[in-house]
């Protein structure tokens, strides 16, 4: 369950420099149960949102 495991962790992250810390462990947790299920990330967070992305 990466949301149960994310508000563990984020209690020793809080506001300050090592949320972006709380932040990677969370994102490789998304990203490791989409290869347990065999599903993309994108599709698991809410699928497609746009066809293209404007680039600077």
């Amino acid at each position: 369950n990466v949301d149960k495991i994310f508000r563990k962790i984020k209690q020793f992250g809080g506001d300050s420099r090592q949320g972006g810390g709380v932040s990677g462990v969370e994102i490789a947790l998304w990203d490791l149960a989409g290869k347990a299920w065999n599903v993309p990330l994108w599709q698991m967070l809410g699928g497609k949102y746009r066809d293209r992305v404007r680039v600077y």
